[in-house]
């Protein structure tokens, strides 16, 4: 269903006590936009007007355009805002959800193309023990432990490619760049004491895009895809008149799990995309699916 009516992409939201913070991509041709909004609720249905919390052309000094696919987390009483800019990752922080960010570090946290592959599509997660962690990537999804500050924010030690446990459960080398098997838009949250780790494969142009997922036990993994003779692991793909479902994040409300993603704003295809929410569905307690709704 859709939920916000301009042209948007790659939705996140924050759950902070009974209020719903999202932030996404505001669409243009080419993705050339320069600017982050916030989008405010209380029960998902009906969202705020959007506030811009971050401008690249007044708050950075190292890139001014592309402003893609970002993140929000609550660490010990500050909201840090992670996000990317001319396919770098930089983070923010401020002292209230919708207020105006500061950049961190007035330079990337991740510059292009570290670790070999596109440095893009962050996720941001907290974990019961107080331990953040951060996520990214097309073509590897790399995580990496995060320390957290309003002056400092540094990575821990080396990052891990959680995304070579579905090269090895698919029988291939983890060296491969297969975009069936992983492409980008890592997310993660925890439920019912496991980790449920999601993503999307092919482009998100592709009327193939969708959502895959893995459940874990330990925030490193394994991640195992709960594929059997009965079911795959897709959590949403295109149907109908809603395609190219993909780039998503889940949180939760009222006790159920939502899926928040984009899908193409038809028929203008991948550049303008339109951001919507469908509940997800438990079949058992390993398998989840979402049936995409007009």
């Amino acid at each position: 269903m859709k939920i916000i009516p301009n042209y948007t992409g790659d939705p996140f939201v924050l759950k902070d006590d009974g209020d719903y913070y999202m932030v996404l991509t505001s669409d243009s041709q080419l993705w050339q936009n320069a600017a982050f909004a916030c989008y405010h609720s209380k029960d998902l249905k009906n969202w705020s007007e959007p506030k811009c919390i971050l401008d690249l052309e007044q708050d950075l000094t190292w890139a001014k355009k592309m402003a893609w696919a970002p993140t929000l987390l609550k660490h010990d009483g500050y909201y840090y805002f992670c996000f990317v800019a001319e396919q770098q990752i930089g983070i923010a922080v401020c002292e209230e959800p919708m207020g105006k960010y500061r950049d961190i570090l007035g330079k990337p946290l991740l510059p292009a193309w570290s670790y070999g592959f596109q440095t893009i599509d962050p996720a941001l997660f907290k974990d019961d023990d107080g331990k953040c962690y951060l996520l990214w990537g097309q073509g590897k999804c790399y995580m990496q432990e995060i320390e957290l500050s309003p002056t400092e924010a540094k990575l821990i030690g080396e990052p891990k490619s959680l995304s070579d446990d579905f090269y090895w459960q698919c029988s291939q080398n983890p060296e491969n760049f297969d975009t069936t098997v992983y492409n980008e838009a890592p997310d993660l949250i925890k439920w019912n004491g496991r980790y449920l780790l999601t993503w999307s494969i092919y482009d998100t142009r592709d009327v193939r895009y969708q959502v895959r997922y893995a459940w874990a036990d330990n925030v490193w993994g394994p991640y195992i895809q709960p594929v059997d003779e009965a079911h795959d692991n897709i959590l949403i793909h295109g149907q109908g008149k809603v395609q190219c479902t993909g780039h998503a994040a889940v949180n939760e409300y009222n006790g159920e799990l939502y899926l928040f993603y984009h899908r193409f704003a038809m028929p203008r295809k991948g550049y303008l995309r339109e951001t919507c929410c469908d509940k997800i569905h438990f079949i058992d307690e390993d398998h989840i699916v979402v049936f995409p709704t007009e």
